[in-house]
């Protein structure tokens, strides 16, 4: 038996416009107001995501070798 939700999520509901316009609003202040600051932080947040980066990208590849001391497959994972 299924349950209906006759609840309406959140992303269809007017708090949801007022809040996506609400940071809308914010983000153009931030960017008009301190788009130098902004602009200046971005070679710092490359070197930050690096790591991020390339830990998403493998995937935690690494952490999961066997005793036998190969990598694993695509086809044994």
């Amino acid at each position: 038996m299924r349950f209906q939700n006759d609840d309406p999520s959140f992303w269809r509901s007017s708090g949801a416009a007022t809040f996506l316009v609400a940071a809308l609003v914010g983000a153009f202040f931030l960017y008009t107001e301190n788009g130098a600051h902004l602009f200046g932080i971005l070679p710092f947040l490359l070197i930050v995501a690096s790591p991020l980066m390339h830990e998403v990208m493998h995937h935690g590849r690494y952490r999961r070798r066997g005793r036998q001391g190969r990598y694993p497959s695509d086809d044994d994972l």
